[in-house]
């Protein structure tokens, strides 16, 4: 399944488009456009949670240890913006 987006700037003149794939056939186009959205939030979170939180700086080791780490700076993340 495919979903074409065509961006129209203020003027109407076209923009560029955006091409959103998925393998699920039977999504909606607006699930689809709902889950990239998503997806980039989160990416997002991750970006900004190594940029100013060093996420690569953890030095635990064990599974517990790091998801709590984890999920320590992403709160702190989510909170400052």
């Amino acid at each position: 399944m495919a979903v074409y987006i065509e961006h129209y700037g203020p003027n109407s003149y076209a923009k560029g488009p955006t091409t959103l794939f998925s393998t699920d056939l039977y999504l909606s186009t607006e699930k689809i456009l709902l889950y990239y959205n998503q997806r980039f939030q989160i990416e997002f979170l991750f970006l900004d949670a190594n940029n100013f939180a060093r996420l690569e700086n953890c030095q635990a080791r064990g599974v517990n240890e790091i998801n709590f780490y984890i999920n320590a700076l992403l709160t702190k993340v989510s909170k400052e913006n």
